[in-house]
């Protein structure tokens, strides 16, 4: 039998002093220097290196996963700090469907699928051999969606070469579908065999046939490229093409942090201490958090707390883009499943401390807007379940001013996100050409939204001509690809360049907003390098679970759009 040893990895307290101030690779030295040698308790060692390298390694070896900690940080016990993340290498690839299992309490259509892949036996015959069940992954739809397409397929016998064990009484099926499944890693089971370590249903596939679903090996690098198009040049305008400004820089995750957007770590023990409900002191204001345990994302089974939770610790990146700005919200008390009401005026139940604005519009009834520009209330928005949040484009001061020039790609049914991708690929072309700077995001639904920053006094008719004349450049060169129908019946298979955004009043969900989707998923900045290179990119990607660690990851991509002042030029339709 082996030989069990006790690791210790980090040093919080000694001699009577608290040592959570102090930077991890001091702790660590103190530790190192007050353990003798022993057998069986040692120091935990550690790497130096720059996070992505150290990834790279990792994936190299074979390893599961690793905790990566920044050297400075401090001891933040009951937090989730961006300093600390566990990253884990996972796998994805596709698997045939040979069953399903009987479902669970309330769960309808079914428990979990039972997959395999093909293998060639020493005849040379291929059989289909058991991976594993797949049970995570599905909300309702998805549900429904896979038992209409598994119910024709319905058989007596097994499709494996060796009938598997479940864990539920399973269906089997013709093994003629496809699901794409993302795991952590293989194991060995009980029979001997490779199985799946927690795997996650993403989707049927309907291009990959059965026969071609074989064990992959773990790919090294991506070569899977998306096209860049050529550079879509105005035809005759109305000024020459200003020089290309400097390149903005994205802010590192904490560099120029505003400590007034950040909760103390006694403050987020205090938090995750209150239960259903309670009133939370955060910044000097009292708080009353209510339902704190209701499942707003049933899929997921995330909670109001989570949302709370989140909008904490996202704050420092998300509170700058809010700041000085009417705010639009879309509370949802009962979940996403709900589709909840707008709400523009501040309720009368407000707290006093939480800013108003009125605006009296030329064409829009006077409201008191509510300016979400401290972290208590954004943590008071949360707890009205207003899960996404939609800051005007222009600050209060000027509201008819607007500080971005939006470009909203959004995609009807039957459209792709690589013609999304293509869209935007062909703006920032456009953009390059004219001397300007766009930045991109994911909406966290189905569209890519890109935000080009302005100096001040342009208007609102300016910036929406603008887009409306740089879309329809756009569309001549990709008509395929682009519709002008208002009508989301007569937009199938196309995408929408919709600059109507441009308007005093008119919204979109800013960057690190969660979206009311069955995931939690999160709008998040991403490079143009992301956007063209990356097959694993989709709008949804990051969620409130991760969106934190890609922020320590990248830092905020999105700073220059706070900035960078840019002269939208004049182009032969726009004034």
């Amino acid at each position: 039998p082996g030989t069990l040893a006790y690791l210790l990895f980090d040093l919080v307290h000694l001699d009577g002093r608290d040592l959570g101030a102090v930077p991890l690779v001091d702790r660590k030295r103190l530790l190192a220097s007050i353990l003798a040698p022993h057998e069986t308790i040692r120091l935990s060692e550690h790497t130096v290196g720059d996070a992505p390298d150290v990834f790279a390694a990792m994936r190299e070896l074979g390893i599961e996963g690793v905790v990566m900690k920044r050297a400075t940080s401090t001891y933040q016990p009951g937090r989730r700090s961006p300093d600390w993340l566990k990253v884990k290498a996972l796998q994805q690839q596709e698997f045939v469907v040979g069953g399903f299992t009987r479902p669970k309490g309330a769960r309808a259509g079914f428990g979990a699928l039972v997959v395999g892949l093909y293998e060639r036996d020493r005849e040379g015959t291929d059989r289909l051999r058991y991976a594993g069940h797949v049970g995570s992954g599905f909300d309702d739809a998805s549900l429904a969606e896979v038992s209409v397409a598994l119910d024709p397929l319905v058989t007596d016998r097994s499709p494996f070469a060796v009938e598997p064990k479940t864990n539920e009484v399973a269906t089997w099926v013709l093994p003629e579908r496809v699901a794409e499944v993302r795991f952590a890693s293989w194991v060995t089971g009980e029979d001997g065999e490779p199985h799946l370590r927690a795997p996650v249903f993403l989707g049927l596939r309907d291009d990959v046939p059965p026969s071609e679903c074989r064990r992959e090996a773990p790919a090294r690098a991506t070569t899977a490229v998306r096209r860049r198009p050529a550079a879509i040049r105005p035809s005759a305008p109305a000024e020459p093409p200003a020089p290309v400004a400097p390149l903005a820089t994205p802010r590192a995750a904490s560099a120029a942090i505003d400590p007034r957007d950040v909760a103390t770590p006694t403050e987020m023990e205090a938090l995750e201490g209150i239960r259903r409900e309670g009133t939370w002191e955060l910044q000097g204001r009292r708080l009353r958090l209510t339902n704190l345990d209701k499942v707003l994302f049933p899929a997921v089974g995330l909670t109001k707390r989570d949302l709370v939770r989140y909008y904490v610790s996202v704050g420092p990146w998300l509170l700058p883009y809010l700041r000085d700005r009417a705010v639009n919200t879309n509370p949802r008390p009962d979940g996403v499943g709900d589709p909840g009401f707008w709400q523009k005026q501040v309720p009368t139940h407000a707290p006093p401390w939480v800013r108003a604005w009125h605006y009296e519009g030329r064409h829009d009834r006077p409201h008191d807007y509510v300016v979400c520009d401290t972290l208590p209330t954004l943590v008071w928005l949360a707890n009205l379940a207003a899960i996404d949040l939609h800051p005007w484009t222009s600050r209060i001061h000027a509201p008819d001013q607007p500080d971005w020039c939006l470009f909203d790609f959004d995609p009807a049914e039957g459209a792709g996100f690589e013609e999304v991708v293509q869209l935007a690929l062909a703006l920032r072309t456009t953009l390059e050409h004219l001397g300007l700077q766009g930045f991109p995001k994911v909406s966290g639904q189905t569209g890519v939204q890109v935000y080009l920053p302005l100096a001040p006094g342009h208007t609102f008719e300016r910036s929406r001509a603008f887009a409306q004349e740089v879309g329809r450049l756009i569309s001549a060169a990709l008509p395929d690809l682009v519709t002008w129908d208002w009508e989301v019946a007569r937009r199938t298979g196309k995408t929408r360049i919709d600059y109507t955004q441009n308007a005093v009043n008119k919204t979109l969900a800013i960057s690190y907003s969660v979206r009311p989707t069955a995931r939690a998923a999160v709008s998040m900045p991403v490079t143009w390098d992301e956007l063209e290179n990356d097959p694993d990119l989709r709008p949804d990607r990051w969620t409130i679970l991760d969106a934190l660690e890609r922020i320590a990851a990248v830092g905020d991509l999105f700073a220059p759009v706070l900035t960078l002042r840019q002269e939208l030029p004049n182009l032969g339709g726009a004034g």
